[in-house]
């Protein structure tokens, strides 16, 4: 994590694309080296035009980023730069990553292994907003991690069912931290950042520019393993991140929708095109969570036949002892084969490490 004074003073350059930016952090190691440099020396890097020079040149003031520093730290605002080691892995690998996140609430959903985006139409049908809240709550109950850009419609529906379990939800919005847009979902924005995490390329006070959003979109799939377009119109804003997810390599899914209703249009055009239908959490969840009868013949070690577990007498223990022995040692994994809420595993499981059964480590499982 960061808070250094170039770092802000670097992303408050509204005028540089991330590409940009990071040509030149590339180039010159830090944002302290790009405000020390000579233009001479920026223009030898060939990575900015001349009118880019000017425009850099002229932002050359620390003023306004020491006003930023004070805003976040009494805001408990964390910055991560794409130096950081927190910096999410699978954001990393897109091709025009944001250099400067600024986040807050949980910055610990970040390393989450696993995570669903879920977009759609802001104008959505009441069936397509019952199935975001549904999908939402019920993908986040087994610990994937629900990221949208908390617009109105879909997006706010499917924060709303995944904010209150194991998952959490992260909010990925196009305006500085600091702004609420649209100002109807302002009691899902606090909730978020203090249950969930919000998140922002942009510097404070940034406003809704409408170019702002398609950027806000790359960082939604980027973080995500995988897309779920619950309704969208043609030619939508969830078009256009289901395009950057498959570009990304992400696997888009989406809810089939009545044929006659406009918000779906674009949603049933990508069924068309080969996304995923799904009808169902589970079918999701299928993709990311190994069956037990695959792990026993393809993921079992040969040392696995001389482990003699513990027999403790209790149906429960005893069933968790035996998922974690054949491979499922997260809470995600053991919610979805054990089919508990997430308060009664969390209470076995204390219970189990109090009497030496197991041990939690880095939200790993191990027996004892």
């Amino acid at each position: 994590m960061t808070d250094n004074i170039y770092w802000i003073w670097f992303s408050s350059l509204n005028k540089m694309g991330s590409i940009k930016k990071k040509a030149l952090i590339d180039y010159f190691g830090h944002p302290e080296m790009v405000y020390k440099a000579r233009r001479e020396d920026i223009e030898r890097s060939k990575i900015l035009k001349p009118k880019e020079c000017d425009a850099l040149f002229a932002m050359k003031d620390l003023k306004k980023a020491e006003k930023a520093k004070k805003f976040i730290k009494e805001h408990h605002i964390v910055l991560i730069s794409i130096q950081d080691e927190g910096y999410p892995k699978k954001l990393k690998t897109i091709y025009d990553p944001p250099v400067l996140l600024y986040a807050l609430g949980d910055i610990t959903l970040l390393q989450r292994d696993l995570t669903i985006a879920m977009v759609g139409s802001r104008k959505a049908s009441m069936n397509a907003l019952q199935e975001a809240t549904k999908f939402g709550t019920s993908l986040s109950k087994m610990g994937i991690t629900i990221v949208s850009g908390l617009a109105a419609g879909i997006d706010g529906a499917s924060h709303e069912g995944a904010i209150n379990y194991l998952g959490s939800t992260i909010a990925v919005i196009g305006t500085g931290i600091n702004r609420c847009y649209p100002r109807s979902n302002s009691k899902i924005y606090q909730k978020i950042a203090q249950k969930g995490l919000i998140l922002s390329e942009y510097f404070l006070d940034e406003p809704p520019l409408a170019f702002h959003f398609p950027q806000r979109n790359r960082i939604i799939s980027g973080l995500s393993d995988g897309l779920l377009v619950v309704e969208a119109r043609e030619k939508s804003g969830a078009l256009i991140t289901a395009k950057m997810a498959l570009e990304q390599g992400r696997t888009v899914y989406v809810i089939p929708q009545n044929i006659e209703t406009p918000s779906a249009r674009g949603s049933n055009q990508l069924m068309k095109d080969g996304a995923k239908i799904v009808t169902e959490p589970k079918d999701i969840l299928e993709e990311y969570v190994v069956p037990v009868e695959n792990l026993k013949t393809s993921q079992k070690n040969p040392s696995d036949d001389r482990i003699e577990l513990k027999k403790t007498g209790d149906l429960v223990q005893d069933k968790i002892l035996a998922y974690v022995a054949e491979g499922y040692n997260t809470r995600e994994q053991l919610l979805y084969v054990m089919q508990m809420s997430i308060a009664e595993l969390n209470g076995v499981l204390s219970m189990m490490e109090l009497q030496d059964l197991i041990v939690l480590k880095f939200d790993q499982i191990y027996l004892v």
